[in-house]
């Protein structure tokens, strides 16, 4: 396999998510990584090559645009960078000290240092070319793989709610995303506000838990292991660290917890979710209402989180090409409202019926059809197949629609509302290929006064190239 293949292939795993990825293709990413400096400090042997194993599995690949700011000097840092293609510039107190190319890394100590002091980033890293691509490692990762990990949360929990760092939300989300309640809420946006809104809740070996009915919270055993008892005492089963339950559905009615060790509860009230769930989607919704030119610098950058956090975005965000073009598009969503039974669209429908993408904001919808061509990508299937799938919060569907003319216009399957209440995000094609055109306009705009502000003697060809690639493509009468 030639060495461009095999990146491509590297590039096809490192975009899927993390619970996707076959044993295999975690060997084939771990080959390709284990002889760099931060895989090599893992440690040798079988277990070195077991933690670098589960390091590989939780990856995450990142494309950057020329001149796009990568991590920012003095910053807490959360994340390792290893360099798959492309050239980064290293910035040190505002002078460019250095280049690194494939192969190389940086940010170790933010994922290694003990300190908060230790994982300020020592320097200021920018993409040097467009389609530069890293992979990443969250800190909260190599600390569950690594252990210890038990004694950050606990101290990360201690602090107040509004204490809480954007960074230490994160840690705590990387320790909490596996468990079913996150994974039903999927917007990352409302699990890091989940995470803010958790509160600790110590005990002590031999200590009783009584489960009352009406209790509702959601808890995570960070730390210690719980024996679960019915009212006669014979053993239910245990939740061990990691585990998670709410309130009655952990065992029937009467039922005891007895800690066997001493330990310590990540706890959530039902008030505590209500109250964050309810008034994150309201406050969206209540933005995407407002016309583009009335939503602020706020609304906008509330909405991006929503759907691009870095930390999980939705895919059809995570494809676009640069920062700017993400941004623009989540200022320009729009919202529709649709009640059970409804249909957002059928098959068949073409480009001048209904022209929308759309994400699921809340609610549930039911596609039937030929569903590879449904765009819905979370779940998308290999071959054409006259099925049905089940969409939820969080999903996308109806991508194919922003296609450029001439291409796939026409709904391949029909979709039909399955909850009581269902909120759509969406996307109008006309404005998805005007942004488009905005944001090859901003980054040709980038280099052409990166070129105008520095005296390099190629800069002359260069413009020359920048202005002719602007003719050809027929932009040359754009203001």
């Amino acid at each position: 396999m030639s060495a461009a293949a095999k990146m491509e292939q590297l590039e096809q795993v490192l975009s899927a998510p993390p619970a996707a990825r076959t044993d295999a293709q975690i060997d084939q990413v771990f080959a390709f990584f284990r002889n760099t400096k931060f895989f090599r400090a893992l440690g040798a042997g079988d277990d070195g090559a077991e933690k670098g194993r589960q390091c590989c599995k939780q990856l995450a690949l990142h494309a950057f645009q020329e001149n796009e700011t990568i991590c920012v000097q003095g910053e807490h840092g959360d994340s390792f960078y290893q360099i798959i293609s492309g050239t980064v510039r290293v910035v040190i107190n505002g002078n460019a000290v250095a280049e690194m190319g494939p192969g190389a890394s940086f940010g170790e100590i933010a994922v290694l240092g003990r300190t908060e002091e230790e994982q300020k980033r020592t320097a200021t890293i920018v993409a040097e070319e467009d389609g530069t691509k890293l992979a990443s490692l969250h800190r909260g990762y190599y600390l569950k793989i690594s252990g210890g990990f038990d004694l950050v949360i606990v101290g990360v929990l201690k602090k107040a709610p509004m204490q809480r760092t954007k960074i230490d939300l994160q840690l705590l989300l990387t320790q909490f995303e596996d468990t079913q309640f996150f994974q039903d809420l999927y917007f990352s946006f409302l699990q890091l506000k989940c995470c803010q809104s958790l509160s600790l809740s110590a005990f002590s070996k031999s200590q009783k838990i009584s489960l009352k009915k009406g209790q509702k919270y959601f808890c995570i055993v960070v730390s210690g292991t719980l024996k679960v008892a019915d009212a006669n005492g014979v053993t239910l089963t245990t939740i061990e660290q990691g585990g998670s339950f709410k309130g009655e559905s952990v065992a029937p009615e009467g039922a005891v917890l007895t800690a066997t060790s001493e330990g310590a509860l990540a706890v959530l009230s039902k008030q505590s979710y209500e109250s964050v769930t309810t008034s994150a989607l309201d406050h969206v919704k209540q933005i995407l209402t407002t016309t583009p030119a009335k939503r602020n610098r706020n609304d906008v950058q509330f909405v991006t989180d929503m759907f691009c956090h870095s930390y999980k975005t939705i895919p059809f965000f995570a494809a676009q090409p640069s920062a700017i073009l993400r941004k623009a598009c989540c200022k320009h969503l729009g919202v529709r409202e649709f009640e059970l039974g409804s249909t957002v669209f059928y098959e068949g429908d073409e480009a001048d019926v209904d022209f929308f993408m759309y994400i699921i904001i809340s609610g549930d919808v039911q596609l039937e059809g030929t569903l590879t061509h449904c765009g819905s990508t979370r779940n998308l299937l290999a071959t054409d197949v006259s099925a049905t799938q089940h969409l939820s919060s969080g999903d996308e569907f109806g991508n194919f629609m922003l296609a450029p003319e001439g291409q796939e216009n026409k709904r391949h399957c029909t979709a039909k509302v399955t909850s009581e209440h269902c909120v759509l995000a969406t996307l109008d094609r006309n404005d998805f290929m005007r942004l488009c055109k905005i944001d090859e306009i901003e980054i040709w705009n980038d280099r052409f006064w990166k070129l105008m502000t520095t005296k390099e003697p190629s800069n002359d060809a260069e413009l020359k190239e920048l202005f002719d690639d602007l003719d050809k493509d027929g932009s040359g009468d754009l203001d």
